[in-house]
C-alpha cells in the first residue's frame, strides 16, 4: 500500500469511527416506535435530553441523518418530562442542515439549561429511501 492509499484508508476509518460515535451519543427514546420519540444525548458519562425551545424540522432531520435514517418526517417541540429522568443536556440548538453531528450545531453550551419549563425535542423519522425528506422539498434556510 502506498502512502496516499495509506492516508486514505486512515481517513476513511476515521470517519467509519466517527459516524459510528456520533450514532451511540444520540438516541430517540419514549416513543411508539423505534424511528419517533423524545431527542437524548450522551454527554460525561451520562444521557440528557435536549430542549424543544426553539427545536424545528432541520434540527430533527440532522438527528434522524446521525440516527441512520433517510430525514425527519416531523417533529415535536413540547414533550413533557419529568426533570428526574434526566440532564438537559442541550439547549437553543440551531442546525443549519448539513451538520454530520449534533455538537457541530449552534447550541447554548453542555449542560447551559436555558429551557423554559420541562420540554423536550422530539423527532419522527423514516427510513432510506422515502422521499419525504424536508431538506429536498425545501432549500436551506439562512439563520441568523
Amino acid at each position: 500500500m502506498d502512502g496516499k492509499s495509506a492516508t486514505q484508508f486512515i481517513l476513511l476509518a476515521g470517519i467509519l469511527l466517527l459516524k459510528a460515535w456520533a450514532k451511540e451519543t444520540v438516541r430517540i427514546v419514549e416513543g411508539q416506535g423505534v424511528r419517533e420519540g423524545r431527542v437524548e444525548v450522551y454527554y460525561s458519562g451520562a444521557w440528557g435530553v435536549v430542549c424543544g425551545a426553539g427545536w424545528d424540522m432541520i434540527d430533527a432531520a440532522v438527528v434522524c441523518r446521525l440516527l441512520g435514517y433517510g430525514g425527519a418526517s416531523t417533529y415535536q417541540s413540547n414533550i413533557t418530562f419529568k426533570p428526574e429522568n434526566g440532564t438537559m443536556w442541550l439547549t437553543e440548538v440551531r442546525c443549519i442542515g448539513n451538520e454530520t453531528s449534533l455538537w457541530q450545531c449552534e447550541h447554548a453550551g453542555w449542560g447551559e439549561n436555558t429551557c423554559v419549563g420541562s420540554q423536550a425535542a422530539g423527532v419522527t423519522c423514516f427510513e432510506q429511501g422515502n422521499n419525504n425528506t424536508y431538506l429536498q422539498r425545501f432549500s436551506f434556510q439562512c439563520r441568523r
